[in-house]
């Protein structure tokens, strides 16, 4: 490997370096911005993702630090204003790995991605991390084998239903549906001792798509590597609500306030999971149930036990966030920050570096814009974030130490992670649903030619087509569609699943997230073999897709810092809140159903007169029916509505305000997003303050979480209690929204 120590930079990444020619600025808004639009290349696109992912780029590696300066060192070539900021996390590597099968078919599983022949990259052994979790326990369990599906809470009700007990026993799961944090959590509230998560081909793989080299499709010995934190907070598991720096005081792993998993944990690969579920006997699960792999699909045990063993070296290590600056103008002190992270679970070309070099020619192209004369109104801030992949630490850790000032003073995020292919897909704060579709409007979409949000709204409206490529894991939340009457792009909810984590979550900032989606794959998501190989034959080869990533974050990064009045309109804000309120009345309405058809089944005899000899049934015990009433969430909507829509016609229709009365109503419109927050924190998690958009505990997607958690867990008394606050919590939105159209009025008129 000492070949590979230097990093490789191409002859266009060493041309970038060079200092701009002193010429001015392009005059006019609309010229800078066709200026920037045109300048985005390609080809610098894909030479930032083949140096910066030469070697694997996993926090702690040896390359990892090599990248951070790297980065810093193009950041300061574009005169930017950027240093490294270092953070002390714990890191444990595992140190010994093993999944077999006992009995008289013994198996040993083989934990391992062998080379690719014509993949380099996939041969560079030494510095790829093994396939693993991170933040499990140490376990040497021998158990009972029992599948569960997915690992839902409604796989496990199933099971119980089929008379199956976990309780002791290693559960064996499919990858996705829930992030792997939330099935491990489950397996241990039900009793399992251990769980294996394993990427069925159904849902990954050749049932979709040809495996790699072939095709994009996962492998049969691609493993799906991953952190299993328990969602109590995000960040370094030993620091809760603070900065994890050298010397810190920490808690310990397995105590009351780490966020470490309860039960040991392995992943495998579909190759390693045949021989354990073709073991299996007992039961044939439901139709739903059944993946693709050439077995009988049975809930189990078998004749013979599984033994896991793993055990970490529980190390400390230095993560590296690169952190970059434009000093603005006039609102100087506002913060439009963005980000994507840097490090991938191996290589990473497709997760994060697609998105991250995509960041990266957006801000070469700023750096260059500002030297030659440009100064935005706000101050720009770009992060390149480290250590994500295990948790959203790096941008949780900068922002646990950067607290007061992102309260004080940032007034949006903007998040990349994958910059992917296909179909833009936006989510975030609802409040900038118009302002980022203008955007689209003006930038073309790289297969058609056509602007970007005309294809969203043509597949919105008359779609032909559905990829069949594999689902790998979501990663971030996706776009709704469009808005016909208005014209507009709807966004999706923000979702988790990123570094617009803890802005969402924990300060209630806006939030966009913006990419493309549907015909890229992510068959190597998390594997040994995402890399610049795949990616480059796969996914975007030209890095198209990238170029037009950064086009338009860079032209949301360029109007959001250069709006006298930030460009947020509220209808389709005021239209978000009530889909979230109908989210939570369905669960409810689900849940209630559920219960009073299975205590119908109950008191029938359904359980015991209409079950079949092979698929016996366990008859469940009689539950209360639940009350809840949710009216004090729908009846502030129709003010919010109201509220929202004299807003937008005041901005329609124009405003003439003073500097200073223009400060003051940025203030209010800030004001507006941050009003979601609840000062106390959901329930049992003071981190989480967003009352409609943090992650449930177990990071999953839940409406009104403090509710939506209570109503899952059955906990009835609890999500009744959880109403109160959250309708307060919608007239605090309510009434900031009454402040914003005060200060729309000129002071004299107030």
């Amino acid at each position: 490997m000492k070949k590979m120590a230097r990093l490789y930079w191409p002859a266009a990444l060493l041309a970038s370096l060079a200092p701009c020619a002193a010429i001015a600025a392009p005059a006019s808004t609309e010229a800078r911005e066709q200026w920037f639009r045109s300048e985005i290349s390609s080809q610098r696109i894909d030479d930032y993702v083949r140096a910066l992912t030469a070697r694997p780029t996993t926090p702690g590696g040896p390359f990892s630090i090599i990248a951070a300066q790297k980065t810093l060192e193009l950041f300061r070539s574009w005169g930017w204003d950027a240093r490294i900021e270092t953070h002390r996390i714990l890191f444990p590597r595992p140190i010994e790995r093993r999944v077999e099968l006992l009995g008289a078919t013994p198996f040993v599983a083989k934990l391992d991605e062998p080379a690719i022949p014509g993949d380099p990259y996939s041969a560079q052994k030494s510095e790829i991390v093994p396939p693993f979790f991170i933040y499990g326990p140490d376990g040497d369990v021998t158990a009972p084998l029992v599948y569960v599906n997915f690992g839902l809470r409604a796989d496990y009700e199933q099971l119980a239903v089929m008379g199956v007990d976990v309780k002791g026993k290693i559960v064996i799961v499919r990858a996705g549906g829930m992030w792997r944090g939330g099935k491990v959590q489950l397996a241990h509230e039900h009793g399992a001792a251990a769980i294996l998560i394993y990427s069925d081909p159904k849902e990954d793989g050749y049932y979709r798509e040809l495996p790699y080299p072939e095709g994009p499709g996962r492998t049969p010995d691609g493993v799906q590597r991953g952190s299993i934190l328990y969602g109590k907070y995000p960040g370094d598991p030993t620091t809760p609500g603070k900065p994890s720096l050298k010397g810190s005081e920490r808690v310990k792993p397995g105590s009351p306030d780490s966020t470490v998993a309860a039960i040991p944990a392995m992943p495998l690969s579909f190759a390693d999971a045949q021989p354990l579920l073709a073991s299996l006997q007992g039961q044939v699960v439901p139709e739903s149930w059944r993946g693709a792999l050439p077995v009988t699909y049975r809930t189990g045990p078998g004749n013979g036990d599984v033994h896991l063993k793993i055990r970490y070296d529980w190390n400390y290590i230095d993560i590296h966030n690169v952190t970059a600056r434009l000093r603005g103008g006039i609102y100087r002190d506002e913060l439009v920050l963005r980000g994507n992270h840097r490090d991938g679970w191996v290589h990473g070309a497709q997760d994060p570096h697609s998105g991250h070099a995509a960041m990266l020619e957006e801000a070469r192209l700023l750096g260059s814009a500002y030297k030659m004369g440009w100064r935005p109104k706000r101050t720009i801030v770009y992060n390149s974030w480290d250590a994500e992949e295990q948790g959203t630490i790096g941008s949780t850790e900068w922002a646990e130490l950067h607290a007061e000032e992102i309260a004080k003073h940032a007034v949006v995020y903007i998040n990349t992670d994958v910059s992917g292919a296909g179909i833009f897909a936006a989510a975030g704060s609802s409040s900038l649903a118009q302002f980022i579709s203008r955007i689209t409007d003006s930038v073309a979409d790289p297969a058609s030619g056509v602007p970007v949000s005309k294809r969203v709204q043509l597949k919105n409206d008359l779609d032909i087509y559905q990829p069949p490529s594999s689902s790998g894991n979501a990663i971030t939340g996706s776009g709704e569609g469009y808005d016909d009457k208005n014209h507009q792009l709807i966004l999706g909810p923000p979702g988790y699943g990123s570094d617009h984590h803890t802005f969402v979550s924990h300060f209630a900032l806006p939030t966009l997230i913006l990419e493309f989606r549907g015909e890229d794959s992510l068959g190597a998501y998390h594997t040994g073999y995402d890399n610049y190989a795949w990616y480059t034959r796969f996914n975007d080869p030209q890095f198209r897709y990238a170029a037009a990533t950064a086009q338009i974050n860079g032209l949301a990064v360029m109007r959001l810092a250069d709006a006298d009045i930030l460009p947020m309109t509220f209808t389709p804000m005021a239209t978000a809140i009530a889909r979230e309120v109908d989210g939570i009345e369905t669960l409810y309405a689900t849940r209630r159903g559920a219960i009073e058809r299975e205590d119908a089944q109950v008191k029938a005899k359904a359980f015991e007169l209409l079950a079949f000899r092979s698929q016996p049934r366990a008859v469940p015990a009689l539950q209360p029916v639940p009350t809840l009433d949710l009216t004090p969430l729908r009846t502030p909507l129709g003010k919010i509505a109201a509220l929202a829509a004299e807003y937008d016609k005041r901005i329609e229709t124009g405003i003439t305000l003073s500097p200073a009365e223009t400060a003051d109503l940025n203030q209010a419109l800030q004001a507006v997003e941050r009003a979601f927050g609840r000062r106390s924190g959901l329930p049992g998690r003071p981190f989480y303050r967003n009352e409609l958009y943090s992650p449930g505990r177990l990071w999953d997607t839940v409406p009104f979480p403090a509710i939506g958690d209570a109503i899952n867990d059955g906990k009835w008394e609890l999500a009744a209690s959880q109403i109160a606050p959250a309708a307060q919590t919608l007239s605090q939105i309510a009434a900031a929204l009454e402040t914003a159209i005060a200060k729309t009025r000129p002071a004299s008129r107030r």
